[in-house]
């Protein structure tokens, strides 16, 4: 696979912290420079294709897919990282045609998280190998079930005490669990080939100009520029390759960085003439994200049973003239915050 010859810039980690970017000046205050992290095993493709967020590793409808399964049975699993990220970020990230977003930091310390084994595949990869790991503990370790139904039942309680409508208290149904799996089985394999094959991480700095703008949006969530449209390589100035011990050596986003990140967040950089020629961030362009029924065959829904025991005569009586009453659901939280 032929490509261009991106410079490859050696740092120490002391000295960037000390610097406050991984680049030296030249490139950390040019604001039309922003960064992109990824695994070493982009690297070739990027280099002869340029960063394309459409790998075709996976659909939007897989996204809502596995979302539906969390949601259908009241969970938002053990870790935050995976079907949160999936429910908030990787929802909305799509476009109406599905096309799917590149993205590009203003720092490139917050960039090369996203150049670590753990985050190999990107963002949305990472959260189905989350969301997946849950999902299995979830099948093979009966206490999971159990803190999960307590934790129904100790919230649902909580609404009914309150003389609310109940939350949801499902007993989950395994074989069907197992079924949606084995559905997304295809997903599941690619996300846990990424760290397998993840050897390095890559942050690219990257640079745009001014005719660029009309195609790029700024991110609404991040802070960053986001792209549906591939990045030629030839807009690769440099890159820096890294392994995960100086990844997690690294700071967040130090005050050192933050001011070098100034210059692509100031009144001449990218992100504010961008901002300028389109005031929407991209998530309020594209508007609400998919809606995500709950599958009727997930489970039974225990809650009725626990008003019918420990409500009030004014709440059982709600509840008869409306059996499908129940506070907000897992994932529509989330759903009212990204609008």
């Amino acid at each position: 696979m032929a490509g261009i010859s991106v410079p490859v810039i050696s740092f120490e980690v002391p000295e960037a912290v000390a610097r406050g970017c991984l680049f030296p000046s030249e490139i950390a205050d040019d604001p039309w420079i922003c960064y992109h992290g990824t695994s070493g095993a982009n690297e070739a493709k990027i280099e002869a294709d340029g960063i394309n967020g459409n790998l075709e590793q996976y659909s939007l409808k897989d996204v809502l897919d596995l979302c539906q399964i969390f949601r259908s049975i009241n969970w938002y699993g053990n870790d935050g990282n995976g079907f949160s990220t999936l429910n908030s970020y990787s929802r909305a990230d799509h476009l109406v045609d599905q096309r799917k977003a590149s993205f590009f930091g203003g720092t490139s310390f917050r960039s090369a998280r996203f150049a670590a084994r753990r985050s190999a595949g990107g963002e949305t990869i990472r959260g189905f190998r989350i969301a997946f790991r849950d999902l299995r503990d979830y099948l093979n370790r009966p206490e999971v079930r159990t803190d999960h139904l307590n934790q129904q039942i100790r919230q649902s309680m909580e609404y009914i005490r309150a003389d609310a409508a109940p939350s949801r208290v499902m007993i989950v149904d395994e074989a069907w669990l197992e079924f949606r799996l084995s559905e997304l089985a295809h997903i599941e394999q690619i996300a846990e080939q990424w760290p397998q094959v993840h050897t390095h991480g890559v942050v690219y700095a990257v640079r745009f100009s001014t005719k660029d703008v009309e195609w790029l949006r700024c991110n609404g969530f991040g802070g960053a520029v986001e792209s549906y449209t591939p990045i030629a390589p030839t807009r690769l100035v440099a890159k820096v390759r890294l392994n995960d011990e100086q990844i997690d050596a690294l700071p967040y986003w130090s005050e050192k960085e933050r001011t070098k990140s100034n210059a692509f967040y100031s009144a001449r950089g990218l992100f504010s003439a961008v901002l300028k020629n389109h005031p929407l961030s991209s998530a309020q362009e594209r508007g609400l994200p998919p809606h995500i029924p709950l599958d009727a065959f997930a489970g039974v829904d225990y809650a009725q049973e626990l008003v019918d025991k420990f409500g009030s005569p004014h709440l059982k009586e709600y509840m008869t003239n409306n059996p499908g009453a129940r506070h907000i659901e897992v994932g529509e939280i989330v759903r009212k915050l990204v609008t």
